[in-house]
């Protein structure tokens, strides 16, 4: 579920805003907006899910975040390419899948494999929006649930507040100076597959 509010540092921009969730079983994008007359201090609630239980998406997993400000540009051709990020991410999952199956990091420790895929979102990222006729205000990775190996030791992160009536676990600021800073609020569910026990009759 998607709750954001913007902060604005410039009067009526049009940002939009890139989601994208990655981890080593699928990904998804979605972009929102561009929003039109965006002024300082504006607040928007806007509640969507990004990613359902359908998509079974499993931890960890990388949120990441573009906000781009609409002049020029194509705001479809800004989603594709960072899709196309997104999906590499998912690719380094693939790869890593053997370096954090079962290996227990720690809290506030970052494995070796989040490590890499968090140092590889920044210059995948840039070459991903460099040369587009809009400009990019900014770009955030969080990598969520890295700290536990056994499956079930994850828990939803707990409940900050409310925001726009929904309550929210996490948020993420994308700070891009004159272009504008803006706070998106998330909540993160996690949802757990129990696969009944089959008991043979007789």
């Amino acid at each position: 579920m998607l709750n954001q509010v913007q902060i604005q540092l410039s009067g009526s921009d049009e940002p939009y805003f890139i989601i994208g969730v990655a981890s080593a079983d699928g990904s998804k994008t979605k972009r929102y907006g561009p929003y039109e007359d965006i002024n300082s201090g504006t607040v928007r609630f806007e509640a969507d899910y990004i990613v359902s239980v359908d998509d079974k998406i499993t931890p960890p997993i990388v949120l990441g975040i573009v906000a781009m400000e609409h002049d020029e540009g194509s705001p479809q051709e800004a989603e594709d390419k960072v899709r196309k990020v997104v999906e590499e991410i998912e690719k380094k999952f693939d790869q890593a899948v053997g370096s954090f199956t079962g290996t227990n990091t720690g809290n506030h420790v970052l494995p070796e494999w989040s490590r890499d895929i968090l140092i590889g979102w920044v210059p995948e990222g840039i070459a991903a929006v460099f040369g587009l006729a809009d400009d990019l205000i900014g770009k955030t990775p969080l990598v969520l649930f890295d700290n536990k190996a056994d499956l079930k030791e994850w828990r939803a992160p707990a409940i900050k507040g409310m925001h726009g009536g929904n309550e929210y676990n996490v948020d993420i600021s994308v700070d891009g100076g004159d272009e504008g800073k803006y706070t998106l609020f998330f909540k993160v569910d996690l949802f757990r597959d129990i696969t009944p026990e089959i008991i043979p009759y007789g």
